[in-house]
């Protein structure tokens, strides 16, 4: 009779137990962290990462593994979270090595990963905690010096932090993730791209920011014990694991505002442990940023990350030896990935041309005009003629006039809402009618009612010069 009763109080705690390991997953917050964390659980039961890239939004916005995987011919991942403390880093890096043996750990360091913890910031790396194994110690210690007894419960319960979601959470689909709307952000393997470049009052703001030498104050203290600790602890679990250290430091606006001797100071610090240190907010004489490559004055966009990824793939090529993972089923399966990121994004799709050889204004000729669509952007390939060339090179300006389809008028630029015009708009001078202009036009009109074409001077405008052309829309068979 006891022995009955043993059992069905075992069973009974086996149910309870299942049922609150349940609900622990039914009430987990939706974040873009619990997103990535999903991915890489399902990259790892598929293969080994190799390039692990950890820190804060400044990371996952920089670093694209797709194009690291590529360039480098490695598998990699970009675990990045918002707002990440660097005091958070060995916690999340055990967590990663239980699941994966990388030949490289890249962290992000930035005047951001350093201090101490807001209220607000204490808020983001519960995600962190989530992610970590309730019974390790480690995490423990994070908790038990970030929070106080009475947040414990919190911390350590999702049920508890989020009961008073019990009437939207969804009871079925417990492994869901965050969606993201593609049309504004590019997601790939942790990596979030921005489609949109800083706006009108950011760029005026930070116009000469790119070319401003920040102080370097070495009497202010940079790096404390606590950050000491963790370079000690990262040393340590690379010669357990195996595993090299880079550290960067990501394009930001605001840094240049600040102290510049943490750079020294990362730099001096990361050389004494054996790590390498590569700052990318100091490399304006190498890799040149333009304001139109950041989303904001903290991060890059798509195409900033573009620029980013690829000088750090050169920088991985001349200073470490990772396997060649390119023969390997997973990255085999990443070509076509490779292919519609090329195409939409780096060198654009096929073109299409959209008229034959027209008269423009007097002997100026339009022989053939060709476009194809990359990313939030329009290229264009004009070959002109003209009998005149010696006296009217560098005289006139063409000019590309993109019109939004009638209730699409929200996806023209914010200047060209702030001024009250109906069209974006792009000028170039042509400086020579025998060579091919290649036209670069920024725009996040897809649904476009016409295109139109026209001359005018390259000075004091004047008016249209000859006739302007124009092709419909549905004219256009371009990959939108």
């Amino acid at each position: 009779m006891k022995a009955t009763l043993g059992i069905r109080v075992l069973v009974f705690l086996a149910i309870l137990i299942a049922g609150f390991l349940y609900l622990e997953k039914v009430f987990a917050s939706k974040n873009d962290f619990v997103t990535t964390s999903q991915q890489f659980d399902k990259v790892v039961k598929e293969t080994n990462i190799d390039v692990i890239l950890m820190g804060s939004s400044h990371m996952y916005a920089s670093i694209n593994p797709l194009l690291l995987d590529k360039n480098n011919k490695t598998i990699s991942f970009n675990i990045g979270t918002a707002t990440m403390n660097f005091d958070f880093t060995t916690l999340l890096l055990e967590k990663v090595l239980k699941k994966t043996k990388p030949k490289l750990v890249i962290i992000e360091l930035s005047r951001g990963s350093l201090p101490q913890l807001s209220e607000r910031e204490k808020g983001f790396h519960l995600r962190l905690l989530d992610y970590s194994s309730d019974f390790s110690r480690a995490k423990f210690q994070k908790v038990n010096q970030y929070f106080e007894p009475k947040e414990y419960l919190g911390v350590y319960s999702q049920v508890y932090r989020n009961h008073e979601d019990w009437a939207t959470v969804d009871y079925i689909d417990i492994e869901s993730e965050k969606t993201i709307n593609a049309v504004r952000r590019y997601k790939f393997k942790g990596y979030t791209g921005a489609r949109d470049s800083i706006g009108p009052e950011l760029r005026k703001k930070f116009k000469d920011q790119l070319s401003f030498t920040p102080k370097s104050d070495s009497t202010k203290a940079i790096f404390n014990q606590m950050h000491i600790d963790q370079f000690k602890h990262l040393k340590a679990l690379s010669e357990k694991h195996n595993f090299e250290v880079l550290f960067i430091t990501t394009p930001d606006l605001q840094s240049w505002r600040y102290n510049g001797y943490l750079y020294t100071r990362i730099s001096e610090v990361s050389e004494s442990f054996g790590f390498k240190y590569l700052n990318m907010s100091n490399t304006q004489d190498k890799i040149r940023f333009s304001l139109g490559e950041f989303i904001d004055e903290y991060h890059l966009n798509l195409w900033g990350g573009v620029k980013a990824t690829n000088y750090l793939s050169e920088y991985i090529d001349q200073n470490y030896s990772l396997p060649d993972r390119s023969s390997t089923p997973y990255w085999q399966n990443q070509r076509e990935a490779f292919q519609d990121f090329d195409e939409g994004f780096v060198t654009g799709g096929s073109e299409q041309e959209v008229m034959p050889g027209q008269n423009l204004y007097l002997d100026i000729k339009l022989n053939r005009l060709g476009v194809k669509k990359y990313a939030d952007k329009l290229l264009f390939t004009a070959d002109f003629d003209s009998i005149l060339t010696d006296t009217l090179n560098a005289k006139y300006r063409f000019v590309i006039q993109v019109f939004p389809k009638k209730g699409f008028e929200d996806q023209l630029s914010a200047r060209t809402k702030e001024i009250g015009r109906s069209f974006d708009t792009r000028s170039v001078v042509i400086e020579d009618y025998n060579k091919t202009q290649v036209i670069s036009f920024p725009t996040r009109i897809e649904a476009i009612e016409r295109l139109r074409f026209l001359i005018i001077d390259n000075g004091p405008y004047t008016g249209t010069k000859g006739k302007a052309i124009e092709v419909k829309g549905e004219a256009l068979k371009l990959d939108l």
